[in-house]
């Protein structure tokens, strides 16, 4: 889930109307809508604005993303170092064959 769908779940929790948000936070219900469904990158004040209006900490919004953030990381990593073995090992082969064809 991320960041908008989470600001989202918790203004529905509130029982709180998208339009109710967006005046809260001075702007349309349509720029309100491009929050919660990922259209607008949000800068941390607004961040913080929204988190008090939803009465909940900021980390609520991002803690989940962080960790998403950590696991791409770490399946990038495994991939490359995956594909640096296979590479090596494809280097080595290509060696090893040169060197029986030259004998």
């Amino acid at each position: 889930m991320d960041i908008g769908q989470r600001i989202k779940q918790k203004r529905l929790e509130k029982n709180y109307t998208q339009e109710y948000v967006a005046t809260r936070l001075g702007i349309s219900q349509n720029a309100y809508s491009r929050i919660e469904t990922g259209l607008t990158q949000l800068k941390t004040e607004r961040l913080d604005t929204l988190a008090s209006i939803l009465e909940t900490p900021v980390d609520n919004f991002i803690s989940k993303s962080l960790e998403n953030v950590k696991q791409i990381s770490v399946e990038n990593t495994i991939y490359d170092y995956n594909h640096l073995l296979s590479t090596k090992n494809l280097i080595e082969r290509y060696e090893q064959r040169l060197q029986e064809l030259i004998k």
